[in-house]
């Protein structure tokens, strides 16, 4: 057939294509060859796809094969692995292959989704085997349905390998593949134990989940959910092994195993099936559905017969029907359940075993007596409800503890090697190992694979829940009256989305009761979903956070029950009541309904009164509205609501509270910021709401709220109706969308701009300096109002924040709130009143100076908002001579372009910090244009740091902000371009020694956002940058692309630090020309060249000029072990410290290169002239630029391959391939190393074999090969690298070093030695005490730059130890603490 052809043809190409290019591959007919599928193909399945015999089917972790679903009458595709083919599917819990169906509108979340609608949409995956089986005649079989003579299994080898099945899912299969022949999710048919299975899982499956049809194949960590026939079935002779296992069976699903051999006239043919299955969780069905392709209807959860043996321990079986276990056609097999003697015509079945619940647990038939005794033990599974089908809301298969019944009367394992060892009965103890990759996980109906204590029962004496715990919060949690809860700072508390009875968990504090939740800003206490952190965030996920009190409120009566908690009242007469204290508390992702069609706030304050404190709270992404008061007198400060689904504040029924600085991002699918209600019956009751706002910042949305309770659907930011009066002053409405306030349902409350000087609460005055901004059509709407109408706010077009992109939503990068000090949020702005709860400031809004979200606000975690640092915002071009100053703190918000004929000087230990994005999607950096100058010249104790602006919990992080861009007017290829994504600014010229300024001890940390469009930039650009440029002490760590990039020029560079870059180190390119010497470049697993020399290939007419020629010298590149590169914009993933291509010409001398798989890689090379003997390439007349010369001295060590030359680049080949450099510290997995000491010993093989440096005036004489000179005198990165200021630099003194160091400086020797009990002579290292240290500590930082750091989560109490000459070696090595400051 034509489509074979075209497969074979697909197969043969599919690895030169590679990962990097996305593919439409179509699976049908024969693979003949080699073929991979990678996780960037769209791959489709449309016919019966056969692996044929010698080939491997490769399929990278995140492949998804849809199948596609054909017409009645037809064979239904499947994936065929026949016998001597492999396949190695290779999946992770992050990135499982999935087989599934190409039906889009198939979707579990459907109010109508069922099994019957899943099942059968395609056919399966079968895998065949030349491994032994038990037939009544004969060695071998055929899948039945396949294709005569594509279907054999079967053979004599044991040990046959078919292959690797890691983390493969197999979804709405199950289809006829021939004529009535259903197929099973997997079939292993023959396969042997060679044969890799872990991690599988069938769901949804028209016929058997797994089948396998003899062979000896083992398999762990099984998962079959909701087939329409058996979960798993062994036939044949089967005799593997089989640990872990979770089986729901749901509506339709018959057996949960059905284990079979071989009968011939009613005897059994031998050997029999034998499996072997320990630790099983098999959870019942309902039997409404007819298995739709058993062959029987019988009851009994497993099923042995025709004369099957094996033995089955530890398995735990719940919601079990009629009978746990069936038996017939036994076939005179030995049933016991003595585990001393198993044999292979025995089966044992463990007395051990949980069967709950049920009268009859086993239904054995005559000829089958043996099995008598089981355990009733209720087996205490977290969530597992009586009745679990496909539309099942939540399930944690879990034990509840450690007291739960699974941890007792335990079975053996068999003594080999591939059972793992286990302490409990059933297929989980703490760790839910479906998370992450199960059905179950990909629709959210279990949690992520946290352990913890289950919370679900109520508090009804003094609790206290710890930071040292982790809490699942699995039902609604009652606080009861007289009883406090006290929860500790940094405690996180996981809430399940149902509790198995069809209502969100929650915490409730009844009136009487308190909680007392007093986090801090570096610890907060945070209420989440235990859903998978991929699913996030997400609304609706649990409940939420009520809380009761005894406060006054207007309902009728005096009290009122919150909807769907019956019988739990809130309200009262005491308007100072205590409930408690809510200090940095945040409640996300909540909103699910608690009880029929109630969902729920983030926080409920009902009845609250002033006694309780609140200040620093927030909810985000809740399904509901965000913080409702309903009454009370509850009093907040530092308020923050974020992304909800309906209202982001709400305030009902008389509440009479105060609230400052508050701020609420309505987002996409919000509503109303506020709406302030009082009472919808009578809107004069008494009390009428009054709440007093002041400060407060509420940044617009879509205007179309996701919530199922919103009420209306009426534009408006703030809502004010029913009654409601209040003061709101000080307020800042931002991206308003149409209407800024909709007011309706008035009583006869005063409605004014001007503040009334009494009559409270009788009024609703709204500040007329309250500022508005946006789309602003209609500023208030007024709908069933007598008498005055609010008509009056302050519009402006600007409203002068840092950064408040005018479409903030969900998908927002960054913003930051706070006003510029010159903007109209510090003119005309209110009193607040003088009571003792307000704060006077200077400005409207939220905020000031102070980012008091910052490091505990999800804004904070997820990114989106800067740290706590204030300082001049850097979002105009510098068109006039500038200096940055060190006493600032500088704030880079956008692309800051420093314009030709201008020098913008920065002072030496000036810090900026950048934003991750300008509002735009693009990501603030500085340009220097050609004709600019940078005058950065910092120095080692006052380094110049461009970094960052986001909180330090999130650093070190790639791809926080740009990068440093400098353009020049030097010579480049093409005479002149445009960097990527910055259009319009070009570079190159003819001007060799242009100047485009200094740059001295720079440090460009965490940059490499996207600049423009899929363009993501170095850490710092040279692009025609001339000679006349000083550059030498810079360093970029973390960037996500390159770290340092020369496009052309000539610029000279010394003392260059690149640390974990997501691409390469160093690149140069288009006829870079420069010249570098000591370079140190740090590689992590996920990084890719130290270094990429290119130049650019040209016609056969010869190559462009000028060809890049670097000159590199005294170098030393660093990689891992474990190498695994994943560059977000390379052209390729080799594995090759140095990548040499494109015709570039150079010499590399004192190359040091180690950790490496492939020290160089050379390709594409043109007419250069490539050779390790420089003096005979500097003899070629006429040569110049055009050769390569790469030393032979040059070090790779520990490489598999020192040397990849493609052809064409015949000539390099030799190198020193010492097994050892002897540097002082450098591990073989570079990857967050906690102790980094590049230096050569003074005995490493680098301080010989050096070449001499050309002698031109740049190059300085090194005598030694790398990048570091032994003498930690000449430890350049000492003092301000950014292994430095994080504490990973480690090094040693000698004897000698010391005494040179106090001869060289005797006075503060003598100071210290004053102030410290002196310093003592002999050898320093981490780990001496008293004054020496401090002495060696204070000399070095003064003498060299660089200062020996103490490894200490107590740094403070070492340091005292050590200047009062106490040892104390007990403080452990873990966290770093800097180093003294003298």
């Amino acid at each position: 057939m034509a489509r074979c052809a075209v497969l074979a043809a697909l197969a043969a190409v599919a690895l030169l294509v590679g990962a990097a290019n996305a593919a439409s591959v179509d699976l049908c007919g024969d693979i003949e060859v080699d073929m991979t599928l990678f996780a960037v193909d769209d791959v489709e399945l449309t016919c019966q796809t056969f692996v044929k015999s010698g080939a491997t089917l490769t399929i990278e972790g995140g492949t998804t094969i849809k199948a596609v679903e054909v017409a009645e009458g037809f064979d239904a595709p499947a994936l065929v692995i026949e016998r001597g083919a492999k396949i190695m599917a290779e999946g992770t819990a992050d990135d499982p292959i999935t087989f599934t169906t190409a039906d889009s509108s198939l979707d579990p979340d459907a109010e109508d989704f069922s099994a019957e609608k899943a099942w059968g949409k395609w056919g399966g995956l079968i895998i065949l085997g030349s491994a032994p089986l038990t037939l009544a005649e004969g060695d071998e079989n055929s899948v039945e349905g396949l294709p005569q003579g594509k279907g054999l299994y079967g053979g004599d080898d044991p040990d046959d390998n078919s292959g690797v099945l890691k983390y493969v899912r197999v979804w709405y299969g199950g289809s006829v593949i021939g004529e009535n022949n259903e197929i099973n999710g997997i079939t292993f048919a023959g396969v042997g134990a060679g044969t890799t299975v872990e991690n599988i899982e069938v769901a949804y499956n028209l016929d058997d989940g797994i089948e396998f049809f003899g062979g000896t194949v083992n398999a762990k960590y099984l998962s079959v959910l909701f087939c329409g026939d058996d979960a798993i079935d062994t036939d044949e002779g089967y005799s593997g092994k089989i640990q872990f296992v979770f089986i729901v069976l749901g509506r339709g699903g018959h057996h949960a195993f059905e284990m079979d051999s071989i009968l011939d006239g009613g005897d059994a043919v031998t050997p029999r099936s034998f499996p072997q299955v320990y630790n099983v969780l098999i959870v019942g069905g309902s039997s409404e559905v007819d298995a739709p392709s058993s062959d029987d209807q019988l009851s009994g959860l497993m099923r042995f017969r025709e004369g099957t043996a094996g033995s089955f321990g530890n398995i735990v079986m719940v919601n079990v029907g009629e009978h746990g276990v069936r038996m017939n056609d036994c076939a005179e097999v030995l049933i016991s359940q003595d585990g001393d003697d198993v044999g292979p015509n025995t089966l044992w079945f463990s007395a051990n075993n949980i069967i709950a619940a049920v009268d009859e647990p086993f239904n054995l038939d005559d000829g089958c007596e043996g099995l008598e005794s089981r355990s009733e033990a209720a087996p205490g599974l977290t969530m597992v409800g009586s009745v679990i089908d496909e539309n099942v809301a939540f399930i944690d298969p879990r034990p509840v503890s450690r007291g739960s019944a699974v941890f007792n009367s335990v079975d053996e394992l068999p003594d080999d090697e591939f059972w793992t060892p286990v302490d409990f009965r059933g297929a989980f103890d703490e760790d839910l190992w479906i998370s992450g990759w199960s059905f179950l996980d990909d629709f959210a109906r279990i949690p992520d694979n946290i352990p913890g204590k289950i919370l679900d029962g109520d508090v009804e004496a003094d609790t206290t829940w710890s930071a040292d715990t982790v809490y699942l919060l699995t039902d609604q949690v009652f606080v009861k009256d007289g009883a406090t809860l006290t929860i500790q700072a940094g405690t996180t508390i996981f809430a399940y989305s149902d509790n198995g009875a069809g209502k969100a968990p929650a915490l409730v504090v009844e009136r009487g009761g308190q909680i007392m939740a007093e986090g801090n800003a570096d610890a907060p206490i945070t209420f989440t979903s235990a859903l998978n952190a991929r699913h996030l965030p997400r609304r609706g996920t649990w409940g939420g956070l009520i809380i009761n009190g005894n406060a006054p409120i207007s309902t009728e009566g005096g009290s009122n029950e919150v909807e769907g908690l019956e019988g739990v009242p809130y309200g009262g007469s005491d308007p100072t009541d205590n409930s408690g204290i809510l200090q940095y508390v945040r409640v996300w992702y909540g909103g699910e309904a608690i009880a029929a069609d109630n969902e729920i706030n983030g926080i409920t304050f009902a009845g609250v009164g002033s006694g309780t404190t609140v200040d620093h709270i927030e909810v985000a992404y809740n399904l509901d509205d965000g913080v409702e008061f309903f009454g009370g007198s509850v009093n907040v400060k530092y308020l923050s609501v974020l992304f909800c689904g309906d209202d982001g504040i709400d305030t009902d029924e008389g509440y009479s509270g105060k609230i400052q600085f508050a701020v609420v991002v309505v987002g996409e699918g919000g509503h109303h910021a506020t709406e302030m209600d009082s009472d919808g019956s009578d809107p004069d009751a008494k009390p009428r709401s009054f709440p007093q706002i002041y400060n407060a910042l509420f940044v617009g949305g879509s205007g179309n709220p996701a919530s199922e309770s919103s009420d209306d659907q009426r534009e408006g930011l703030m809502r004010l109706r029913e009654g409601t009066g209040g003061e709101f002053g000080n307020l800042i409405l931002a991206n308003v969308l149409s209407v800024g306030v909709l007011q309706n349902d008035c009583g006869r409350e005063a409605r004014t701009h001007i503040l009334p000087a009494g009559g409270v609460p009788n009024y609703l005055w709204f500040s007329s300096n309250n500022l508005m901004a946006g789309e602003v059509e209609v500023p208030f709407v007024t709908e069933g109002c007598e008498g005055p109408r609010l008509r009056n706010a302050t519009l402006v077009e600007d409203l002068g924040l840092v950064l408040l992109p005018s479409g903030l939503n969900e998908d927002t990068a960054f913003f930051d709130p706070r006003p510029t000090e010159d903007g109209p949020a510090y003119k005309a702005v209110d009193d607040v009143p003088s009571d003792g709860f307000f704060e006077s400031v200077a400005y409207k809004g939220a905020f000031g100076r102070e980012m008091w979200l910052a490091g505990w606000s999800w804004l904070s975690e997820a990114g989106r908002i800067p740290n706590d640092v204030w300082g001049p915002v850097l979002a105009e071009d510098v068109a006039q001579d500038t200096t940055w100053r060190s006493a600032d703190t500088y704030l880079l918000t956008r692309q800051v372009f420093v314009k030709p004929n201008v020098t913008l000087t920065i002072e030496p230990g000036t810090t900026i910090m950048a934003y991750a994005d300008d509002g735009e999607g693009k990501a603030p950096s500085l340009i220097v244009e050609r004709g600019a100058q940078i005058i950065a010249k910092g120095s080692s104790s006052r380094p110049i740091t461009f970094t960052a602006a986001a909180h330090p919990s999130l650093l070190p992080a790639r791809g926080m902000w740009g990068g440093l861009i400098v353009l020049g007017s030097a010579p480049i290829i093409g005479g002149e371009r445009e960097v990527e994504g910055i259009d319009g600014k070009k570079y190159g010229g003819s001007n060799v020694d242009d100047n485009s300024g200094v740059l001295s001890y720079v440090r460009v940390w965490y940059g490499g956002r996207v600049v423009g469009a899929n363009n993501e930039i170095n850490g710092i650009t040279f692009a025609g940058v001339g000679r006349g440029t000083e550059v030498s002490h810079i360093e970029v760590a973390f960037n996500l692309d390159d770290g340092v990039e020369f496009f052309g020029g000539t610029v000279d560079a010394k003392y260059v630090s690149v640390l974990y870059c997501g691409d390469d180190g160093i690149d140069t390119d288009e006829g870079y020309q420069g010249r570098l010497q000591f370079v140190s470049v740090l590689v992590d697993s996920r990084g890719h060249h130290g270094a990429e020399m290119d130049s650019k290939l040209g016609s056969d007419s010869g190559d462009p000029q000028p060809r890049s020629f670097p000159r590199l010298y005294n170098a030393l590149f660093v990689g891992s072990e474990n190498s695994d590169p994943s560059p977000v914009s390379s052209d390729d993933t080799e594995l090759a410290m140095m990548r040499l291509r494109e015709a570039t010409g150079g010499e590399f001398g004192n190359i040091v290169i180690v950790n490496a798989p492939v020290g160089v890689f050379q390709e594409q090379c043109g007419s250069e002239a490539i050779t390790q003997d420089l003096d005979a390439a500097r003899a070629i007349p006429d040569l110049g630029s055009n050769y390569l010369w790469f030393s032979a001295n040059n070090v790779i060590s520990g490489a598999r391959r020192p040397f990849s030359v493609a052809q064409g680049c015949e000539g390099l080949g030799a190198a020193d391939t010492t097994s050892d450099t002897l540097l002082q510290a450098i591990p073989v997995i570079v990857d967050n190393a906690s102790r980094v000491d590049p230096r050569p010993r003074p005995d490493s093989p680098l301080t010989d074999l050096w070449d001499p440096v050309p002698d031109d005036g740049f190059f300085e004489r090194a005598d030694y090969r790398g990048a570091f000179s032994p003498d930690v005198g000449q430890f350049w990165l000492g003092g301000w690298s950014w292994l430095f200021d994080n504490g990973r630099l480690a090094f040693e003194l000698s004897d000698s070093q010391l005494a040179a160091l106090e001869r060289q400086f005797p006075e503060l020797q003598d100071q210290l030695g004053a102030e410290g009990g002196g310093a003592s002579s002999g050898s320093s290292a981490a780990g001496v005490a008293g004054g020496a240290v401090a002495a060696v500590v204070a000399l070095i930082a003064v003498a060299v730059g660089v200062i020996f750091y103490v490894r200490s989560r107590r740094f403070q109490k070492k340091y005292e130890t050590l200047m009062e000459g106490r040892p104390d070696s007990s403080i452990p090595e873990t966290e770093m603490a800097k180093g003294v400051a003298l």
